[in-house]
């Protein structure tokens, strides 16, 4: 005899980079597994509003619900007001899937380092601005999970992604540093 279906709790998670590709999808699914999702894109009331109705045609007679709110990684003005949002509505956040990337496809010269600077900016600054919109909620509430999706990039570079960095293995010694010693820690400022 099979044991019955586990139900799980429906959670409040905010998506990063929903417009498109596994932001997309991964909105979808979780509205069709119960959960109340916060989709969020650059302008879903311009330039993205097609996006937008699709991801809430796709989600019309899903268990969930899902929400589209606008949320731009570049500003944390924007990060601010889209956690607030769904505070607001939700009365809490539970998860923030952070998916809102760029990914540089081409040979190395054909990018100028203010090209390479802007996708670090999305990529990795722009999850930094989103946290420090949410952190303290989740804090007050004693919960919740960060979740980062990432790609196969990190450890190989195909053909035509130069630019991709390559983390350091840690039994590469660094050039900056002499074998053998600590990296630099961060510390930071007392009030």
């Amino acid at each position: 005899m099979d044991p019955a279906p586990r139900r799980t709790q429906s959670r409040t998670v905010l998506v990063t980079g929903a417009g498109t590709g596994t932001g997309a999808l991964s909105s979808v699914s979780l509205a069709q597994a119960g959960h109340r999702v916060f989709a969020s894109m650059r302008d879903p009331g311009g330039r993205n509003a097609e996006k937008a109705q699709a991801l809430l045609r796709r989600t019309e007679d899903a268990p969930g619900e899902l929400s589209v709110v606008e949320l731009d990684v570049l500003s944390e003005e924007s990060a601010s007001a889209a956690v607030d949002e769904v505070v607001r509505q939700a009365d809490g956040l539970d998860v923030v899937v952070h998916n809102a990337a760029h990914l540089l496809v081409g040979v190395t010269e054909a990018f100028s380092p203010e090209e390479v600077l802007r996708a670090f900016d999305v990529n990795a600054v722009g999850a930094l601005r989103v946290d420090r919109a949410v952190l303290p909620v989740l804090r007050r509430q004693e919960s919740g999970l960060l979740l980062w999706i990432g790609s196969g990039t990190t450890r190989a570079v195909p053909p035509f992604l130069a630019p991709t960095p390559l983390p350091r293995q840690p039994s590469t010694p660094s050039p900056s540093r002499p074998p053998g010693t600590s990296p630099p820690t961060a510390s930071r400022p007392r009030s």
